[in-house]
Order: C-alpha cells, then sequence, then structure tokens
C-alpha cells in the first residue's frame, strides 16, 4: 500500500496477489476503486512517481507501464530492454 505523494490528491495504490493494480478514494464512509491495472503476467512491481502524477508498473512478461493519474489512461508502454533500462535510470534520477 502506498499513498499519493501529492498532498493535494487523496489517492492509495494497492497491489494483490493476483497480479493487480488498483487505486483507491479513501475519502467518505467507504472507499472506492478508482483504477484497475491487469495483465495476464506476474506483477513484480508498482509504485507513483514522486509527484503523484504518474504509475508505473513492472511486469514479468519485460513490460512497463506508464499510467497518467489525471485523466486515468496509459500513456506508454515498453517492451525493449535498453529503452527500460533508460526509463528506469531516468525515473531514479527524478526520485532522488
Amino acid at each position: 500500500m502506498e499513498f499519493n505523494p501529492d498532498p493535494g490528491v487523496s489517492r492509495v495504490l494497492t497491489t494483490a496477489l493476483e497480479n493487480v493494480v488498483r487505486v483507491w478514494d479513501p475519502t467518505g464512509p467507504v472507499g472506492r476503486e478508482v483504477l484497475q491495472i491487469t495483465r495476464d503476467s506476474k506483477l513484480i512491481y508498482a509504485t507513483w512517481s514522486p509527484d503523484g502524477r504518474t504509475i508505473l508498473s513492472c511486469w514479468k512478461d519485460g513490460v512497463v507501464q506508464l499510467y497518467k493519474t489525471v485523466p486515468w489512461e496509459e500513456f506508454a508502454k515498453i517492451t525493449d530492454a535498453d529503452e527500460m533500462a533508460d526509463r528506469i535510470k531516468q525515473w531514479r534520477a527524478i526520485q532522488n
């Protein structure tokens, strides 16, 4: 479970054993699911970007997906290993 790092946005990212990434709106008496990301592959990792505007998901089949959080949409899918390594380096540079 990971809270969105943007203090102005109430969203929680969770992952599950069934290889699903879910984003929840925890406001109100009962939280509601606002996004679900699934693939026919094992989920390795999922996290928010440092600004909370993007979700990164990494899958065992070698696919890395990036989702914009507003509006909720996939905007990049990477399957090339070199491109994936470059994107991960950029991602880490942003977080540091």
